[in-house]
């Protein structure tokens, strides 16, 4: 059950931080690019670049966390955090991603910078994120004390 201060300092939180486009649609922006701007694209996708398995190693060292905490605390199956820890072309979803973020107790600006070397970001425009933003914010990082404040909401949970 649901701590009814919390509830009401995430309504607080969502009214503050929420942006409601009262659109439901995604929108498409074309750009064209010159060809020095392929080119340099082109360069720097071919430069090395560090793997999530080595950028999630070096989080398990920082926050002083081992792998069993972290993906028991996220709600992941063994053998779903072995192919992200060990496949270098692996790309877990952005639940997935937030569920790893909250297991190693990453402070917002971190939890941010995690996300945004994964490719993905938490929207104001979109309000599970915006909860999701309010439990870093407020150090919860138990994925099932989050998973009831999205059900709260009749968001989706953030893993089943």
């Amino acid at each position: 059950m649901l701590d009814e201060s919390l509830v009401k300092s995430l309504d607080s939180y969502i009214l503050r931080h929420y942006i409601s486009t009262g659109v439901n649609e995604r929108v498409n922006i074309h750009y064209s690019i010159s060809v020095d701007g392929y080119q340099q694209l082109d360069e720097a996708i071919q430069e090395e670049q560090q793997s999530l398995a080595d950028y999630i190693r070096e989080w398990l060292i920082k926050k002083g966390r081992e792998d069993i905490d972290v993906y028991k605390e996220a709600g992941l199956d063994r053998r779903v955090f072995s192919k992200i820890r060990n496949e270098k072309s692996y790309h877990p979803g952005k639940n997935t991603t937030i569920a790893i973020a909250l297991a190693l107790h990453l402070s917002r600006e971190e939890a941010d910078d995690f996300l945004s070397f994964v490719g993905y970001s938490l929207n104001k425009m979109q309000k599970e994120d915006v909860v999701i933003r309010f439990c870093f914010d407020n150090q919860i990082y138990d994925v099932m004390v989050v998973n009831e404040l999205l059900e709260h909401y009749g968001l989706p949970l953030l893993v089943k």
